[in-house]
């Protein structure tokens, strides 16, 4: 598909967008820019992120390009009563 869907993070509004993308020329390989709509999915997105964490019961680690690594994971906890 030419135009697939993408979904990135806004260094502006440091919220999630998605919606259909194409390669830009000319910029660092992987750049992407958003045709037509974009959408706000933030919540969407984290609240999905938590519940795949906490069906999975495990820590997902990301490397960061100068070698720290970010490490996810979805504790549940009760209700305070």
């Amino acid at each position: 598909m030419s135009n697939p869907i993408s979904i990135i993070k806004s260094p502006i509004t440091n919220r999630i967008y998605a919606g259909r993308s194409r390669a830009v020329k000319g910029l660092a390989p992987g750049t992407r820019q958003f045709v037509g709509d974009k959408f706000d999915v933030t919540d969407e997105a984290l609240h999905a992120v938590a519940h795949f964490l906490i069906h999975t019961d495990d820590i997902k680690v990301f490397m960061l390009p100068d070698g720290r690594e970010i490490h996810l994971r979805a504790d549940v906890k009760e209700a305070a009563q």
